[in-house]
C-alpha cells in the first residue's frame, strides 16, 4: 500500500472518530438537559392611527386581496375565522397611558427617532393579536403569523397609521419602514420578526433575542457576558435564535462563528429578568477545540 493511501485512510479514520465523538458529546447534553417548558405562542402588533375607527374585515380583505407582495391566500384568509385571532381598538381618551412610549416599550427597544411625535398624532391604537396554546405551531399558526403582519400593515394604510409597534420583538416602525421590511424579508421571515439585543447595566451585561414567542419558543438570553465579548455573543445568540426559528427546536446545536465552533444549549431560567417581558431561557455556550470536540 502506498504512503498516500495510508495517509488517506488515516485521515478518513480521524474524521470518522471526531464525528462520532462530537455526536456523543452533543447527545450527552441532550440527555442531561432539563426540560424547558414551551410558552404560549403570542403574535401582537399595535397600530397607532389618526383615525379611531378600526377598519372592518371587509375593508382589510379588500386591501389584502388586491395582489402584490402582501396578497393573502386561502390559508391566511381562514385565520380571520379563528377565535384565537383578535383585533381591538383603544382610543386615547379611554387609556392615555398606552400613548406614552415608556409604558409599553423596554429600554432596549428599537425606535424611529420621531416615535413620540408620531404617537402624539394618534387618536387610537388598533391591536392585532393571535395567541395559541403552548406547543402549537402548525401551518395554521404560520398562516396566522403572515396574516397578523399583513393586517397590521393594511390597518395602518386604512386608518392613517402613524406608527406600528411589534410588541414581541420590541421594535417600532413608521408605516413606510414596516412596509419596506415586509416586502424585503417576507411576512414570516426571521429577520422581520426576531431581534437580537445587547443590554449593559450596572449589574451585568446581557445578550438576548426578542420574538421567538411568536413561534411558541422561549427567547434566548446569555447572561453576565463580558463586554469584550459583545460582538461574539451577539452573533452566537442571533444565529442560535435563527436556528430555533428555522427548526422549531431549541435542542443543543453546533455553530461556527468567526472560524471557531461553539456548542450552544438552553437551560431553564430560575429568576426573573426585568428587561424581558416574555418567556425566556438561559443560553449556555461551550467553545469546541478544533481537534477533539472538548471544552476550551
Amino acid at each position: 500500500m502506498s504512503q498516500e493511501s495510508v495517509y488517506l485512510l488515516f485521515t478518513v479514520a480521524v474524521v470518522a472518530a471526531l464525528t462520532w465523538f462530537l455526536s456523543k458529546y452533543i447527545h450527552s447534553f441532550r440527555s442531561k438537559a432539563q426540560v424547558v417548558r414551551q410558552p404560549p405562542l403570542v403574535i401582537e402588533f399595535w397600530v397607532y392611527s389618526r383615525n379611531p375607527q378600526r377598519p372592518t374585515q371587509e375593508e382589510l380583505t379588500g386591501v389584502l386581496m388586491g395582489g402584490g407582495k402582501t396578497s393573502i391566500g386561502t390559508a391566511e384568509a381562514l385565520v380571520f375565522t379563528d377565535i384565537r385571532f383578535q383585533m381591538g381598538t383603544v382610543k386615547r381618551e379611554a387609556n392615555a397611558m398606552l400613548f406614552q412610549p415608556g409604558a409599553l416599550l423596554e429600554p432596549d427597544a428599537a425606535l424611529p427617532p420621531d416615535l413620540a411625535e408620531r404617537i402624539e398624532e394618534a387618536q387610537a391604537v388598533h391591536t392585532v393579536r393571535f395567541v395559541a396554546e403552548p406547543g402549537a405551531f402548525t401551518e395554521r399558526e404560520e398562516s396566522a403569523l403572515r396574516l397578523a403582519t399583513w393586517v397590521a400593515l393594511a390597518t395602518a394604510h386604512l386608518a392613517e397609521g402613524t406608527a406600528i409597534v411589534d410588541i414581541e420583538s420590541q421594535t417600532a416602525y413608521t408605516p413606510e419602514q414596516f412596509q419596506q421590511a415586509v416586502e424585503h424579508h417576507g411576512a414570516d421571515a426571521f429577520a422581520l420578526h426576531v431581534a437580537t439585543r445587547w443590554w449593559d447595566d450596572e449589574r451585568a451585561a446581557y445578550c438576548f433575542s426578542r420574538g421567538l414567542n411568536k413561534i411558541g419558543q422561549p427567547d434566548i438570553v446569555a447572561e453576565d457576558v463580558p463586554t469584550d465579548f459583545q460582538t461574539l455573543a451577539t452573533h452566537l445568540v442571533g444565529e442560535y435564535a435563527e436556528h430555533v426559528w428555522r427548526t422549531r427546536d431549541p435542542s443543543p446545536t453546533v455553530l461556527e462563528v468567526f472560524g471557531s465552533r461553539f456548542l450552544l444549549f438552553t437551560q431553564p431560567a430560575d429568576a426573573s429578568l426585568s428587561l424581558h417581558r416574555g418567556a425566556w431561557v438561559r443560553c449556555g455556550v461551550n467553545r469546541l477545540e478544533p481537534t477533539d470536540g472538548g471544552d476550551q
